[in-house]
């Protein structure tokens, strides 16, 4: 503190020590702020990830899939399929993804949750046309599988809105 009391001669002992005190928790402050920004700054690319995978999968469905047909691998859902790769890769591919393990993570939650979204609005629609359906009658052709044919039209509908 000596060499501080250079710079600043008219403190005292106890004022220097109190001024670098102050000095060392506004460090420390500063210090707080930056991890707490990180933290923010990793959650907006979190968010972004999983959206874009979202999307981008939202996109292929309605641009490459044909009606009653799910763009699907060996019968399993692309993007489904993709989303459990993409974790095991996350977790296993060690010094091959290295630092950019999180950001497969996050594509892989989107894609998985493009699967679960496409699903639950395929089931909706079904209970939809079944709850529509009169009582005591069978569904006619019109409701059977009517969650791909009017997944197409909904995608074309919300496409055209936009």
């Amino acid at each position: 503190m000596a060499g501080f009391s250079h710079i600043v001669p008219h403190l005292n002992q106890v004022q220097t020590r109190e001024l670098a005190e102050k000095g060392l928790r506004a460090i420390a402050r500063v210090r707080n702020m930056a991890a707490q920004m990180e933290h923010q700054v990793a959650q907006g690319v979190q968010t972004l990830e999983v959206g874009f995978a979202a999307f981008a999968w939202a996109f292929a469905r309605g641009r490459w899939s044909e009606p009653n047909k799910e763009l699907a691998v060996f019968g399993v859902p692309m993007d489904l399929a993709s989303g459990f790769a993409g974790h095991l890769l996350g977790f296993f591919g060690g010094s091959a993804i290295g630092r950019y393990a999180r950001d497969v993570h996050n594509l892989s939650d989107g894609s998985i949750a493009s699967y679960l979204t496409t699903l639950g609005l395929k089931m909706g629609l079904e209970s939809r046309a079944k709850a529509q359906a009169a009582p005591g009658t069978t569904p006619t052709a019109a409701t059977k599988g009517v969650g791909a044919d009017h997944l197409s039209e909904l995608m074309r509908r919300t496409a055209s809105a936009i």
